[in-house]
């Protein structure tokens, strides 16, 4: 049987403490968010809507200059009917990658390690299916230089 983490004990710590447990790379910042760090992973921030009752993950990575504004759409629209798990949108030069997961009456904790490690991998085998060569989002801390083509 899984360990059920309460309603009223999901906090930043005691999520931090339970991805320790795991073994799984992260930060937990003064802001109460967490930072995933994982070798491997896709980096990702874990945040508590505490209102909804609500675990968020979240991350994001750049465009290229030279993709087209139909290029990045076309390309969440695809993650989107793929990857199950992500909600992806543009957000000016972004593409950001989000997943909620409810903890009203308590999470298990199997289900949000399962879930962590889901997200990352959603991403990334999402990207590598549609976007195999970066042409339109860049890997996750790459930037591109500044455009110089200013006609």
């Amino acid at each position: 049987m899984g360990h059920l983490i309460e309603e009223n004990d999901v906090s930043a710590v005691t999520l931090s403490v339970e991805l320790e447990r795991a073994v799984i790379a992260h930060m937990l910042d003064e802001d109460k968010s967490i930072y995933v760090t994982e070798d491997d992973f896709f980096p990702f921030w874990i945040k508590l809507n505490s209102s909804a009752g609500l675990i968020i993950f979240s991350s994001y990575t750049l465009f290229t200059h030279a993709s087209s504004q139909l290029d990045r759409l076309d390309l969440c629209n695809s993650l989107n009917a793929s990857q199950y798990m992500l909600t992806v949108y543009v957000r000016k030069e972004k593409m950001v990658f989000e997943h909620a997961l409810n903890y009203r009456d308590g999470v298990l904790r199997e289900n949000l390690i399962r879930s962590v490690r889901q997200f990352s991998s959603s991403i990334l085998r999402g990207l590598s299916r549609f976007d195999p060569d970066h042409t339109i989002a860049l890997l996750p801390g790459n930037e591109e230089s500044p455009s110089t083509d200013h006609d």
